[in-house]
């Protein structure tokens, strides 16, 4: 293979898994990655990670890629009485704290100039955001994947897939030559992020609001280790609370939204829901969009034009005066309108929350989305691999997961064979872009199905020990060890503490 920036046809850059990630998880018809069904969440994820060890390898074979142990910087840093209470109050700014962990550091992935998103110093300082182009495809080796098929298509596609994995599911998914994945300016960035300007950011704003809401702690992990026992549960579970959050916080939300949100917040008089919106703001600006209620201009149209100029816009006319009917006709047409079942869905808001809610106070929240573009923080997107902190993040996710499988109280581990799924969260997806040499050198990382994969990365299978070249140096939460977590005392310890592994023989 040709020497790919001199260090041989093993390395790949950070856009190549970049690319991937952003056409998986920002296309217009579904994630392959995560979501509701994200049952390839530790798979894909997983994989970029081995991708990315590889490739640090191929330059110093001495190295591995480190896992950042986040719920330890909860501890440390976000809560004096080790893990008390659980973090839930807006005015509690305590997890701001994190950000003196020594990961936001030079000498780890940055400190951040928080005035201006950016960061500040270390490899990553000043690190900017690639426009989409043939260029990037061919420097990045993306142009290589399947003797150059995905040269100028999405890998979210079908193509080189066995027929029963597009069975199903929406026909305009697989078959259709969709382009690489990009931003209406042109950037690797994720569609509804309508940011025009090439730094890559870490905000710690949430639309004006410290970003104090979320981040992964001790009983999050607990839980998820704790509660679930079957596959599909525990994978859909952990790529929330325990992980999902790490990117929320370190993304963040900014732009005009920030006087957009203080209006709403007036106009709701309701701390408890606002909250809540706020806190799903990422996701309501991906699911809206990817369910087609909200529009942007296409890919690169944007080119040369300012921030103001070039405006994402709502596809439906929620507010609609409906002359003819009553205030109550129109409270109800637009409570069941599905414009309006995906924003409360997405949000989480309970029936007793929405009746709460007036016509006025409805059509505000849809207003705050429609017409507002909130600029995001690229840990809070698509193209999060992207920010350096994606990798060693995913590598605790994958850790947490080997833990839950040594444990052995994973009773279930069949993989959903659902058909109403986005294809890359089938169980017969193969990931044709995941090139990685196993010490087995006869199994084809190209032609592993998902559930092949998983079955690799169970450290109790004998897959496992024949073909994967690394071990986690520790399964020690000693933090969380140390935490009173109550009635749920005698079952955290036979999940996490390391005296109660599990092998299978």
């Amino acid at each position: 293979g040709r020497k790919r920036h001199g260090f041989g046809d093993r390395y790949y850059d950070i856009h190549y898994l970049a690319i991937i990630h952003n056409d998986f998880a920002g296309g217009d018809v579904c994630d392959f990655i995560h979501g509701s069904t994200g049952y390839a969440f530790v798979n894909a994820h997983s994989a970029m990670n081995l991708m990315v060890e590889q490739s640090i390898q191929t330059i110093d074979p001495r190295l591995s890629l480190p896992y950042w142990d986040y719920s330890y910087d909860t501890w440390k840093y976000a809560n004096e009485e080790k893990f008390g209470d659980e973090i839930s109050n807006q005015d509690d700014l305590a997890l701001m704290d994190i950000w003196e962990s020594d990961i936001f550091s030079a000498n780890f992935f940055g400190s951040n100039d928080f005035d201006a998103g950016l960061i500040a110093d270390g490899a990553w300082a000043g690190y900017e955001v690639p426009l989409m182009t043939e260029e990037l495809v061919k420097s990045s080796g993306v142009d290589t994947i399947e003797w150059g098929k995905f040269k100028n298509m999405s890998l979210g596609s079908c193509y080189g897939q066995e027929p029963d994995v597009c069975e199903g599911t929406d026909g305009t998914i697989t078959l259709d030559a969709q382009a690489h994945v990009a931003n209406s300016f042109g950037y690797l960035r994720s569609p509804w992020n309508m940011n025009a300007e090439a730094p890559l950011i870490r905000s710690n704003k949430m639309c004006g609001h410290a970003n104090s809401l979320q981040f992964p702690d001790c009983n999050a992990i607990i839980a998820n280790q704790e509660d679930y026992t079957d596959f599909a549960d525990y994978v859909l579970n952990l790529q929330d609370s325990p992980h999902g959050t790490v990117h929320i916080f370190t993304g963040g939300a900014f732009g005009k939204c920030t006087d957009t949100y203080s209006d709403l917040r007036t106009t709701l008089n309701n701390d408890t829901i606002y909250f809540k919106v706020v806190e799903k703001v990422s996701d309501i600006g991906k699911n809206l969009w990817q369910h087609g209620f909200v529009k942007c201009p296409d890919p690169a149209s944007c080119v040369g034009k300012s921030q103001d100029n070039c405006t994402c816009s709502c596809t439906s006319d929620y507010a609609e005066t409906y002359d003819e009917v009553s205030d109550m006709s129109q409270y109800e047409i637009l409570h069941n309108s599905t414009m309006w079942a995906e924003y409360a869905t997405t949000v989480g808001l309970s029936d007793d929350e929405q009746a709460r809610l007036s016509k006025d106070d409805m059509l505000a929240l849809l207003d705050a989305m429609c017409n507002t573009d909130i600029l995001f923080g690229d840990m809070a997107t698509s193209n999060s691999p992207l920010d350096i902190l994606f990798f060693s993040t995913h590598n605790e996710v994958e850790r947490i997961f080997q833990r839950k499988m040594l444990s052995s109280t994973m009773t279930t581990r069949t993989w959903p064979a659902t058909e109403d799924v986005c294809p890359g969260q089938k169980p017969n997806w193969k990931n044709l872009w995941f090139d990685f040499t196993f010490d087995d050198e006869t199994t084809d990382s190209t032609a592993l199905t998902n559930e092949q994969f998983l079955n690799l990365l169970d450290p109790t299978s004998v897959e496992h020990v024949h073909n994967m070249n690394y071990v986690y140096n520790s399964f020690n939460w000693t933090h969380c060890t140390a935490y009173n977590v109550g009635s749920q005392v005698t079952d955290y310890t036979t999940t996490m503490d390391p005296e109660d592994w599990v092998w299978k023989v």
